[in-house]
């Protein structure tokens, strides 16, 4: 017997793709696309080397409608540092094949995917995001909000 939710839940683009075969009710495709930002872009908290910076304009940059500024700049840090001691590391195993840093180097990744999926980078994790378009600034709605407000505009 299969369980449902939690990590076999699809993604919606997996979802789309196959039909929705559930007919369960989807977002809107937009409402999990990136629309662009209002606001310039945060400057990372401490000094990163260019991988990491290259990944702290993108990040910010096709994750507007989801992250924070004031929530989510330390995770993004640290998901930009993790990258810039991954390129490192991963030129000393180039260079010298040793075990312990193949390992170390695993590790690592390991690590930084976690943070990546924790700020909604891997398509299951960015289905469960549950902002609305409009930014970050925007706080996210559930169906209950939706109807306590369809209930009093009616009333």
């Amino acid at each position: 017997m299969r369980a449902t939710g939690g990590n076999n839940a699809k993604s919606l683009e997996e979802l789309r793709r196959t039909g929705n075969p559930g007919r369960r009710r989807l977002p809107p495709v937009d409402a999990v696309t990136a629309k662009g930002r209002s606001t310039p872009l945060p400057e990372p908290l401490r000094p990163l080397a260019t991988p990491g910076r290259q990944m702290w304009d993108r990040m910010w940059a096709a994750g507007a409608t989801w992250l924070w500024d004031s929530v989510d700049a330390e995770a993004v840090q640290l998901a930009c540092e993790l990258l810039d001691e991954r390129a490192g590391l991963r030129a000393k195993v180039l260079q010298y094949g040793m075990t312990a840093d193949r390992i170390a180097l695993r590790a690592l990744e390991k690590h930084l995917f976690l943070v990546l999926g924790i700020l909604g980078w891997a398509p299951g994790e960015r289905a469960r995001i549950a902002r609305v378009p409009g930014g970050p600034a925007q706080q996210p709605t559930s169906e209950l909000d939706e109807f306590l407000a369809r209930r009093q505009r009616d009333a």
